[in-house]
């Protein structure tokens, strides 16, 4: 998949939110057979049929896109497209050093 557009903040890329939704989106259709018609960015991820296998290799792609670790259960914590892309675009992780900090 291509590389999303990002922005520099802080010396960092950080890729933005309507880029990440759009990647979610492209990984929901390939991935876990939704079409393309279907996909809305507020539906949860439950509503499309991902179940734990999904969430956790949603998760590692996600993870290898950015850069850095995220938790295996971002898609349960937040549940949508809209939610869980602008959660990535803020610089969340879902990992417990992340959790810690808020």
């Amino acid at each position: 998949m291509s590389v999303p557009d990002t922005t520099t903040t802080g010396g960092f890329e950080t890729i933005t939110a309507a880029a990440l939704e759009a990647w979610i989106a492209n990984w929901l259709v390939r991935n876990a057979d939704v079409p393309a018609a279907d996909i809305k960015r507020d539906l949860e991820f439950f509503d499309y049929g991902l179940d734990s296998l999904h969430a956790v290799d949603l998760s590692g792609h996600l993870e290898e896109l950015l850069g850095r670790p995220l938790s295996p259960s971002l898609a349960w914590e937040f549940p949508t497209i809209s939610g869980l892309a602008a959660h990535l675009a803020a610089g969340g992780s879902g990992t417990q050093e992340d959790l810690d900090a808020s």
